[in-house]
């Protein structure tokens, strides 16, 4: 049997009950070798099974935490749910719970379910029995008859019905799947978006060279910003969201896509296109295949291709006296900050002219011009660090008013000379996104 045709069951199990830990290894040696378990502070990349079943207790209507970790970092894969809690299993609060434990997986296929009560610890009912009448957790004749019923569960009928639900999921993932699926293949471009008409040239190229990259495939373009898609459609321009642009696929009957990443770097932007891509990735929903390219400021290795790439973009007279001033745009939560940083050291490392900043975050552009004043430059090219150039260049890298890069500079006795190109209209840096 290859390793991926395996299961694994995961517990998080409170110490004075036991009850998740009890469940999961009874249905372990039910089911069989087939079947790992471990403790949920323990687990291995969950990747290496075809079936991941999590067991919990319940705590403040929420899986138990370790569980709920485990929960946020699978992805795309069968999980089962094996629940046990001190309310009846039958009731709206047992439902609400298992609907939020689906919830941290909603990429994932859940196969199987089960839930069954689990014996209270005793601290926690003695806690309940000193509440004051009128509170909500109060002792009573009614909590009093539930917990008494959870006293002896979970117990081996429990174990026998929750193994029983998880062996036909599991002979059901087991069986042979059909191979006839026909792909009809999209690729989406997936870019911030911009409301400066200009500034759309950059995305028309990396357009042209994705277009070159996938010869045959219909090429479609999405904006993450709900704020350019407002802007633009003012205008008569109307560009979808991610969401819908991938809806809109579905519908048209595609059933492969292939989202190009049009950002630097894997932050906020990124994750929300992400969990927006999640939604569709199952196959009864949206499509048997996604693939989403990384950003072009990916890993170490990325650097290097994108310090070749950002050449491109200085002029030929450029001397190696005069300076080059990147602006990136950055994050005020210092989300970016050490891939920014990352990127200027590797700049510095190969042509110690050349200065990359953050509009926000760090390096900051006071951190810019130190290090410029320190060195006695003269003469500078300030170009955006930016796929296109929107605002931020225009404004706040070259433009007149005081607080710009620019008039900065300048005060400073540094002659600026502005590029107002986007690198996404620079064939070597559009050429990165062309997978």
């Amino acid at each position: 049997m290859s390793e991926k045709m395996k299961a694994l069951i995961v517990y998080s199990s409170r110490e004075a009950t036991g009850n998740s830990r009890k469940l999961a290894l009874g249905v372990k040696e039910s089911l069989g070798e087939e079947f790992d378990v471990c403790n949920a502070a323990d687990a291995p990349q969950f990747s290496d099974y075809s079936l991941v079943i999590f067991a919990f207790g319940v705590y403040h209507g929420w899986p138990d935490g370790d569980i709920r970790a485990c929960m946020k970092r699978i992805s795309r894969q069968n999980v089962g749910i094996m629940m046990t809690l001190g309310a009846w299993p039958d009731s709206e609060h047992a439902h609400n719970v298992m609907g939020r434990a689906e919830g941290l997986m909603d990429s994932c296929r859940v196969a199987g379910r089960f839930i069954c009560h689990g014996r209270l610890d005793p601290a926690l009912i003695e806690r309940m029995k000193a509440r004051k009448p009128g509170d909500p957790h109060a002792w009573g004749s009614e909590r009093a008859e539930r917990v008494n019923a959870a006293e002896s569960h979970p117990d081996a009928n429990d174990i026998q019905k929750a193994a029983e639900i998880f062996r036909s999921a599991w002979e059901k993932i087991k069986a042979p799947k059909a191979t006839d699926f026909t792909e009809r293949k999209a690729v989406l471009i997936a870019a911030f978006g911009t409301a400066q008409g200009n500034a759309s040239a950059a995305y028309d190229n990396i357009e042209k060279h994705v277009k070159l990259a996938n010869p045959g495939l219909p090429v479609f373009r999405a904006y993450t910003s709900g704020m350019v898609r407002r802007k633009i459609a003012a205008s008569g321009i109307h560009i979808k969201s991610v969401a819908g642009a991938l809806n809109d696929l579905v519908l048209a009957g595609f059933n492969s896509v292939k989202v190009i990443t049009v950002q630097f770097m894997a932050g906020e932007e990124y994750h929300k296109m992400r969990r927006d891509i999640g939604a569709f990735n199952n196959s009864a929903l949206g499509f048997k295949k996604i693939e989403i390219t990384p950003p072009v400021l990916n890993t170490a290795d990325s650097l290097q291709p994108l310090y070749e790439a950002v050449l491109s973009a200085i002029p030929a007279e450029r001397k190696s006296s005069d300076a080059v001033v990147l602006m990136g745009h950055g994050n005020s939560h210092g989300r970016c900050d050490l891939s920014f940083i990352a990127a200027a050291y590797e700049f510095a490392s190969k042509d110690p002219n050349i200065f990359l900043g953050t509009v926000e975050g760090r390096p900051d552009f006071e951190a810019v011009r130190s290090a410029m004043l320190a060195k006695g430059i003269k003469k500078a090219y300030l170009i955006p660090f930016m796929i296109v150039a929107g605002d931020h260049a225009v404004n706040d890298l070259c433009g007149e008013e005081p607080d710009s890069w620019k008039s900065r500079l300048e005060s400073g006795g540094i002659t600026c000379i502005g590029v107002l190109k986007g690198l996404g209209e620079f064939d070597a840096f559009a050429k990165l996104f062309a997978l």
